[in-house]
């Protein structure tokens, strides 16, 4: 009877040491991930940012690890050096966590790197002069429609 293996799903590897605070770091960073489209995996470890992402990266298929500690989290390219991550933050606003995981899910896909005050395309697409500027292309057609232009 043959063996089965269990199928490893390519993704991002997310390593956490325990701490307060860990819950509300993870959602951002898994909301950023999950907006660029990237699967990511989450286990507990031991050390710290550095040393948890440089392990993550070591581990996933797609070479790209996070470490998430207590006082900062980092993001690891498993092509770099130990000790020298991609990206490093010390104690990390909501906002800037959710960019660090659109951005480790932009080094899997080689798409350029978002920065601090970056919106998504999504949010970017719908602010108010977005909307006054196809509110008056809307007007014109239906003023050309009503004039029979626009047939």
């Amino acid at each position: 009877m043959p063996m089965e293996r269990a199928v490893v799903k390519p993704s991002i590897a997310i390593y956490v040491s325990p701490h307060s605070g860990q819950e509300g770091k993870l959602r951002e960073l898994r909301a950023g991930m999950e907006e660029e489209g990237i699967p990511h995996t989450v286990a507990a470890g031991e050390g710290d940012a550095g040393a948890l992402a440089c392990q993550g990266a070591a581990s996933s298929a797609l070479g790209v690890g996070v470490g998430v500690g207590p006082g900062a989290v980092c993001v690891h390219f498993q092509k770099l050096p130990p000790g020298k991550p991609l990206f490093m933050l010390k104690d990390p606003a909501p906002a800037a966590l959710r960019v660090l995981g659109g951005n480790a899910a932009r080094l899997v896909k080689g798409t350029p790197f978002r920065g601090p005050g970056d919106e998504p395309a999504a949010a970017a697409a719908t602010t108010p002069a977005a909307e006054q500027l196809v509110a008056e292309i809307v007007q014109q057609v239906l003023r050309k429609i009503q004039e029979g232009q626009g047939r």
